[in-house]
């Protein structure tokens, strides 16, 4: 027996333990003040990828909230402070969020 626990992580495949499109809905949720700003990230996220940002954008409460997460769920581009795309953590999901 120990020598199948020992081993199971070989087992495992890298994407088994990555965030769901599910989770990262919930996370996006948790994080937007209304349905309608959930779905804008959602659709954003689902349809190009990231989000550009302009001044005065009422997304960005919640945007802001998903990058400073403990466990972030978006990041910021180094060549671009206003586009967010998901954290490396969260892009198996980001990719799969259309699937769902």
């Amino acid at each position: 027996m120990n020598e199948v626990l020992r081993n199971l992580w070989t087992w495992v495949d890298p994407h088994d333990l990555d965030p769901t499109p599910d989770q990262l809905r919930h996370e996006i949720v948790l994080a937007a003040q209304n349905p309608y700003d959930a779905a804008t990230i959602i659709d954003m996220l689902t349809r190009h990828g990231r989000i550009s940002l302009s001044p005065g954008d009422g997304l960005r409460p919640a945007i802001r909230r998903l990058a400073e997460k403990t466990s972030p769920v978006l990041r910021t581009l180094q060549t671009d402070r206003s586009t967010y795309v998901v954290s490396r953590r969260y892009e198996n999901a980001r990719r799969n969020l259309g699937n769902v």
